[in-house]
């Protein structure tokens, strides 16, 4: 009887130990164990074509191809469509809708082809792109030995261009161009968020300790991404603030206000090695998951429902749960450019290579 008490209860603390197991997997922040011992073999890819020099997506079926001052325009088989000298021009943006280029101060936009010039403008010198939405696009630059912020139309039109008291850092406009958000490391070294109206006015601004790195507008808030934290505000309150035990190193805010942050961190007081890892933070100021990293992450980059991280071995693909999917492993990547779900350019070795992510792992 006694043998038989024993034996029902070895069985009921087993149960007990799997239901605790369980319950630790979905509740815990932290859920990418599993998945990493599970998941953890090479992605399969195939390189479709490589070519010297820089490539770029439009967003659609078509490929450009910058080498020696020559621009080619490719199919999705790489076969050259069209090519022209444009050594005495850089591609500054090449997205959905509609291709950028920049020569000195001017900036040329064309269509999403980059067979029609849509606008030339007279702007700024030393342009950057902060941001490109369907009917605007969100340039910085400088003029006169000022930091200035432009907005604007997709046919070169200039809507607002408003000098700015700092070194822009990043950007984003909403769709309808009603507001436009501006982080900037202004004279003082401190970090300041500038909101914009249609008209290029400030609507309001604030000013942080600590610089925000990344921006975006959702609504009529703010959501950023500072060096060791995130928040969200309004004209009118604070809505939440997360501060990180560690630095910020990568970020990526979505449309959507999901926040994506590689931090890193130290192993413990006593030590000056640092882990990275990376967290996820709702648009209402939840953490939802974090992720510890094997290698220090060079670039991130969000789509559609995947996350990717690249560091010196490769590139490794999270869901948007926090689970491991794969993990390309190709070493010397430079860059990389996430097409669609299942195809990715990567820059290694002054060529670039469209990838096909096949089905199945190695």
């Amino acid at each position: 009887m006694v043998h038989k008490f024993s034996h029902l209860v070895s069985i009921c603390c087993g149960i007990a130990l799997v239901l605790i197991l369980m319950i630790t997997l979905v509740t815990d922040t932290n859920p990418v164990g599993l998945s990493r011992n599970i998941l953890s073999n090479s992605q399969k890819v195939k390189k479709l074509f490589c070519l010297p020099g820089e490539m770029f997506f439009d967003g659609e079926d078509t490929f450009f191809n910058v080498s020696n001052g020559n621009l080619k325009t490719l199919d999705f088989h790489g076969r050259c469509i069209k090519q022209e000298d444009i050594s005495d021009r850089q591609i500054l943006w090449s997205g959905p809708d509609v291709l950028v280029l920049s020569e000195g101060s001017y900036i040329e936009i064309r269509d999403k082809d980059g067979q029609n010039v849509l606008g030339r403008q007279d702007i700024l010198e030393n342009m950057r792109v902060l941001d490109v939405s369907k009917r605007f696009l969100l340039i910085a630059g400088e003029k006169a030995g000022k930091e200035y912020a432009a907005l604007l139309g997709k046919q070169g039109e200039v809507l607002w261009l408003k000098m700015q008291d700092g070194k822009i850092i990043s950007g984003n406009t909403t769709s309808t161009g009603m507001f436009t958000a501006l982080a900037v490391l202004d004279e003082d070294i401190c970090g300041k968020i500038v909101m914009v109206n249609s008209k290029g006015e400030v609507a309001w601004s604030l000013t942080r300790e600590y610089l925000p790195l990344f921006v975006r507008v959702l609504d009529d808030n703010i959501i950023a991404i500072t060096e060791n934290g995130a928040f969200a505000k309004n004209d009118k309150k604070d809505l939440w603030d997360i501060d990180f035990k560690g630095i910020v190193t990568r970020g990526h805010i979505d449309e959507d206000g999901y926040i994506s942050a590689v931090i890193a961190e130290k192993f413990s007081e006593f030590s000056k090695e640092k882990q990275y890892k990376i967290i996820e933070i709702s648009p209402q100021g939840k953490v939802l998951w974090s992720y510890v990293l094997d290698e220090k992450p060079e670039d991130i980059q969000r789509i559609e429902d995947f996350i990717y991280i690249l560091d010196e071995s490769g590139i490794l693909i999270l869901t948007r749960q926090g689970l491991l999917k794969s993990k390309i492993n190709i070493k010397g990547i430079k860059q990389f450019k996430v097409v669609d779900s299942s195809h990715i350019i990567v820059f290694q070795n002054k060529k670039s290579c469209l990838l096909e992510i096949l089905e199945g792992r190695k």
